[in-house]
């Protein structure tokens, strides 16, 4: 599925994105791991921003509860993670699973019904930090990451979300291309992103 960088720290392909004409131009990394080789420093890191940004700021209920970390079944062994940073910090994390192992199979089976076999589940997206990037930060690192997992051969994520969500996605430039409903249940939206 995705060819994990196994390196310390942060490490990938980064690209040159000029904010302004006359600024100096940044680099942008996108950076594949998996769980097992995930360095610690990073893995508590997403962990706790995924803590703060679905159980404290959205309220969501997950397995994790009251835990200092949200960590659950599906963060195991073979696990993809994407990362994307710059020259001062990671600013987000996502899970990447393929879709025969994934969460919406397991437990929303029947939000797949049109999801091709091919694609990717995009979850437990989340900023690092509680103030997004610029908006142009935002744009240039969504087409980075897009092209990072093109690259991987990629070309359509699928994911869960609610309206609260998707409007965190939209802030923070990776909106979901379209969403509908999951049939039997309160608010959830399969959401799909064609790169």
């Amino acid at each position: 599925m995705i060819d994990a960088v196994h390196s310390e720290g942060v490490a990938g392909g980064g690209t040159d994105i000029p904010l302004f004409a006359s600024a100096r131009p940044f680099v942008i990394r996108i950076a594949f791991h998996t769980l097992e080789r995930l360095p610690p420093k990073l893995a508590l890191e997403m962990f706790r921003a995924r803590k703060r940004t679905f159980v404290d700021d959205l309220g969501w209920v997950l397995p994790s509860g009251a835990a200092a970390l949200e960590v659950d079944s599906f963060d195991r062994e073979g696990t993809v993670y994407a990362f994307a940073a710059d020259d001062e910090a990671v600013r987000y994390s996502a899970r990447i699973l393929p879709r025969a192992e994934s969460m919406v199979a397991e437990l929303w089976p029947q939000a797949l019904e049109r999801i091709p076999a091919e694609a990717v589940e995009f979850s437990r997206f989340c900023p690092h930090y509680h103030s997004p990037g610029s908006a142009r930060w935002n744009r240039a690192s969504t087409a980075v990451f897009k092209a990072a997992l093109l690259a991987q051969h990629v070309r359509l994520l699928f994911g869960i979300a609610d309206e609260r969500m998707i409007k965190i996605y939209r802030v923070l430039a990776i909106a979901p291309d379209e969403f509908r409903p999951v049939p039997g249940t309160d608010g959830l939206l399969i959401c799909q992103w064609r790169l």
